[in-house]
């Protein structure tokens, strides 16, 4: 294996570490930006429409506005 070779197979490696380690990081602000928004509807009353949030994107999506979460 050349030298080239060698770095270019670090430097995929490090793309490749990069990519896993934003993925997780997306996911935990995911996690967090919807626990806050069904947080955010207990309060308001909109117990009956969390399940909604799962099926229908637009409506999460007007919600997350709503609460200024998007």
């Amino acid at each position: 294996m050349t030298m080239q070779e060698m770095l270019d197979d670090r430097a995929a490696e490090e793309r490749a570490k990069a990519l896993a380690e934003g993925e997780v990081k997306g996911r935990a602000e995911g996690s967090a930006r919807m626990l806050a928004l069904v947080n955010a509807m207990i309060k308001d009353g909109f117990t009956a429409d969390i399940a909604r949030l799962n099926d229908d994107e637009e409506f999460c999506a007007q919600m997350l506005q709503k609460y200024h979460l998007n």
